[in-house]
């Protein structure tokens, strides 16, 4: 569906409006602040500093921080309202909030290193959890760190076909400190099981065969990385990370997928110009190998992608200017090119910088990536596009006060091609009874479909911390899609909240709660009527609140206890197309470091 000039106009100018309140507030802030330089990026070094504790103590300020990632261990309770697949990956910066996996926050401080952290429990929807930590090592020799996870679901949702699911994991990381460089190692392997349920009345049920192989699922992946990078913090050295990585990822209907990744960034001060305070020429390029593979076909991807850059400082203000050239081979050979411009402005050192930027590029829309965002992708789709952002700007600022109250707020508009959204299998339809003249369609899976676009969207948080009594945070995006051909973008949420805090009540007790809201989305009925689909098939989800809280108790060095309840008001809402989560859950259980 085209859209006229008048609804272009009023579009643009709501956005214009959002921009406004947000530069606005940028200049209130800004007003008035002392100017100084900031520490440079290049400075760098490593900390192996590691303690295992009985469950996380996230510094939430830090969180906010721009390309800030954590590192530490977190101790995760799994929930039996989330999904059935819950795979590694990188941490995001970025707000993108899920259905709630809270982790309770124990704010007691031990004094004391432990190398080994057994943890257990059992919940009511008969969940059984267990998890191992194991950590040693030798200052500024080593690290080498072990984590062991199973976690199982056994209690079918209400009114629903079986819907157990269970996850099991092993991994392991290895780091070597070295004068002035680091190596680091990692592998893992984890397994999921599930059963498809996306069937919900007396009629569904009675049709099928509630053990059909059809109704099952599994995935395994198994990831191996290593990364060899200097700690130099002389500027004038040359400067270098190098990492490899790669994983194997499967169901058990055949599909999977190879991945393996090279990338570098090489960096060196330079004197180009007595203008800057500090300069660099630097170099970031990966090379990216994907291989995917049904019962049908095989497709091999192959992409290179090389940014020149040029960094410098000048008082108050840093740059980084460059351009990503990169090469894609699928389905094809074709050669992109993308503007790239980060500026930030430090107004007051460590506490409040403005920032704005430009940028664009390629992303793979991989069937690991699919699947974890939405396990019950149909199998035998072999389409797994390439994401072009062709251009994206953003404008924010960050910062926080006395180290205690971190701030973020970003805002900005991306332009896409072939974004995914995920939508019903409707290629294969079934008759429920066999005397019903509609074809409904096969509920259980979803396929993926691609549309081009533009996404305006606000995020931002703010944080408290009064260690180690008191945290508070709470994170928001919003967002607004213009697809192109009328589509809707199915599953995207125009607004996201979490609010969480965490109190130390005695020396042994504290206590955590989490909220989520989560606005309306798009859905799609996908039904046959007089042998066509209907013409209308959108329609809109209603928006949920998922509370989650728990407490821990420490009796003594080594022992402690939790309780967990999720899911507090015991709502079944969807998160996708009638596949609602399960009740409330409260779990109970205790553990053990030595």
């Amino acid at each position: 569906m085209k859209r006229n000039n008048a609804q272009r106009f009023w579009i643009m100018n709501r956005r214009m409006k959002y921009l406004f309140l947000v530069t606005a507030a940028l200049l209130f802030m800004a007003t008035g602040a002392d100017a100084q330089n900031s520490a440079d990026s290049l400075q760098s070094g490593h900390s192996e500093n590691v303690t295992i504790y009985g469950t996380s103590r996230p510094v939430i300020r830090q969180a906010f921080q721009k390309y800030w990632q954590p590192t530490d261990y977190k101790i995760n309770i799994p929930s039996g309202t989330g999904s059935a697949l819950s795979l590694p990956g990188a941490v995001p910066t970025k707000i993108t909030l899920q259905t709630m996996k809270p982790e309770p926050v124990d704010t007691y401080v031990p004094l004391e290193n432990w190398n080994n952290l057994v943890r257990g429990g059992f919940g009511s929807r008969m969940t059984p959890y267990a998890e191992l930590f194991h950590s040693q090592g030798k200052e500024d020799s080593y690290r080498w760190n072990v984590h062991l996870y199973h976690f199982s679901s056994f209690l079918n949702i209400k009114n629903y076909l079986p819907s157990p699911h269970s996850t099991t994991l092993a991994e392991t990381s290895f780091k070597k400190f070295f004068p002035y460089h680091v190596l680091s190692l990692e592998a893992g392997y984890r397994i999921n099981t599930l059963r498809y349920y996306g069937y919900n009345t007396l009629g569904d049920t009675l049709t099928y065969n509630k053990n059909n192989d059809q109704l099952k699922q599994l995935y395994q992946l198994g990831s191996a990385s290593v990364s060899f990078g200097d700690t130099y913090r002389n500027f004038d050295k040359l400067h270098y990370q190098i990492t490899a990585k790669g994983y194997y990822f499967g169901d058990r209907f055949g599909m999977d997928e190879w991945h393996a990744d090279a990338r570098f960034d090489v960096h060196k001060a330079f004197e180009v110009t007595n203008v800057f305070n500090h300069q660099q020429l630097g170099v970031e390029g990966n090379y990216s190998f994907y291989r995917e593979k049904n019962t049908y076909q095989t497709r091999r991807d192959n992409f290179l992608s090389l940014l020149p850059y040029f960094d410098a400082r000048y008082g108050i203000f840093s740059l980084r200017a460059g351009v990503h050239v990169e090469w894609l081979q699928a389905l094809g050979k074709k050669l992109y090119a993308y503007p790239f411009l980060n500026v930030r402005m430090n107004i007051i050192p460590e506490a409040f910088s403005l920032f704005a930027g430009v940028d664009g590029g390629l992303k793979k829309n991989s069937y690991y990536s699919l699947v974890t965002a939405n396990p019950f992708l149909y199998s035998f789709d072999n389409s797994y596009q390439w994401e072009n952002d062709q251009f994206s700007v953003h404008a924010g600022f960050n910062g926080n006060f006395a180290r205690r109250l971190g701030f973020e707020m970003e805002a900005g508009v991306k332009y896409f091609k072939n974004k995914a959204f995920f939508d019903y299998v409707w290629s294969n339809t079934y008759r429920i009874p066999a005397s019903d003249s509609v074809m409904r369609f096969v509920k259980n899976a979803f396929y993926v479909s691609y549309a081009n676009g533009n996404v305006f969207y606000i995020s931002g948080g703010l944080s408290y911390e009064n260690a180690p009594n008191v945290k508070v945070w709470l994170t928001g995006k919003y967002q607004e899609f213009q697809l192109d051909n009328g589509m809707k973008p199915l599953y995207e949420p125009d607004l996201e909240v979490q609010l969480g805090s965490s109190v130390r009540v005695t020396k042994k007790a504290s206590g955590w709660i989490q909220a989520a809201y989560v606005g309306e989305r798009w859905a799609a009925h996908r039904f046959l009527s007089g042998g066509s689909v209907v013409s209308n098939p959108y329609y809109r989800l209603p928006a949920y609140v998922d509370v989650n809280l728990g407490g821990n108790y420490r009796f003594d060095k080594q022992l402690s206890g939790f309780v967990k309840v999720t899911n507090l008001l015991n709502k079944q809402y969807w998160q996708f197309n009638e596949y609602p989560v399960a009740g409330i859950e409260v779990m109970l259980g205790a553990s053990y470091r030595f």
